[in-house]
């Protein structure tokens, strides 16, 4: 049951109360509690049993506020990034926790490689230019569009590629310590979750983890594979959790400050 605040709102509070509410998409379940996502600057979803009102959602909002603030500046932070073209040498991009700065290399191997603190991608751009249609490609402006686009799809496929190997065989190195039973590692593009499992002992893990320190790969892992015994977040779970990984509330709160930094 909700208890709700009587006192009379300022003009700029209900303000901004319609403005959260413009950005929300209500979903209603059959469920007890209230679930918020951020999606992105201007989309959030609130799931609610079907049976909550607007005035229990209002609750909700203004309970929150402070939170969504917060979350949909980094939202706006993270899309500013992206929407800049900044796969450019000297964009900071993070590798295991370490940060690197990218350096792109004209050369016709199209190769990603580490050299020190540098993610150098090497692209032939007169070969990605050439490969498509001459109609598409107007100016200048067009031609730094493509290259932009070639390089985020190459540092994708190689951030994947890494994960696969990583990701999956440290997975098994921690199922096989604790004893955990693991049918299938699946490595995929995750936008709201860092791992998801199944009742048939299936691990999901979104490749962007391996931006993250590895104890922080470790917890989510860890946090995976304890859902194989228990499908929920009760206390039973948490303390499985801890007896694995002590230092899991750090890892927790590293991926809560930090998590929308770990983007292409």
């Amino acid at each position: 049951m909700f208890l709700f605040n009587t006192t009379k709102q300022s003009d700029q509070e209900i303000e901004e109360l319609s403005y959260l509410e413009r950005l929300v998409s209500v979903e209603k379940r059959n469920r007890r509690t209230f679930c918020i996502k951020v999606e992105s600057s201007n989309k959030i979803v609130l799931l609610s049993p079907k049976r909550a009102s607007k005035k229990d959602i209002q609750f909700v909002l203004k309970r929150h506020k402070k939170w969504l603030d917060i979350q949909i500046e980094k939202k706006k932070k993270m899309e500013t990034e992206l929407q800049q073209g900044q796969f450019v040498s000297g964009r900071h991009v993070f590798l295991f926790g370490s940060t690197y700065q990218l350096q792109i290399m004209s050369g016709g191997s199209d190769a990603i490689f580490i050299l020190g603190k540098k993610i150098v991608v090497e692209v032939d751009c007169r070969k990605v230019i050439d490969g498509k249609n001459v109609s598409d490609i107007s100016n200048e402006e067009d031609s730094d569009i493509l290259i932009q686009e070639h390089i985020q799809i190459r540092l994708t496929e190689w951030y994947k590629e890494m994960a696969k190997e990583f990701l999956a065989e440290r997975t098994i190195e921690l199922a096989t310590r604790f004893r955990f039973k693991v049918n299938t590692i699946r490595i995929k593009s995750m936008k709201t979750r860092w791992g998801s499992c199944s009742s048939k002992n299936n691990i999901n893990l979104c490749y962007r983890l391996i931006m993250a320190p590895k104890d922080v790969i470790d917890y989510v892992i860890i946090h995976e594979l304890c859902h194989l015994k228990e499908m929920n977040h009760s206390h039973k779970f948490w303390r499985l959790v801890e007896s694995i990984c002590p230092t899991y509330v750090d890892d927790k709160n590293w991926l809560k400050v930090n998590g929308f930094k770990l983007i292409l």
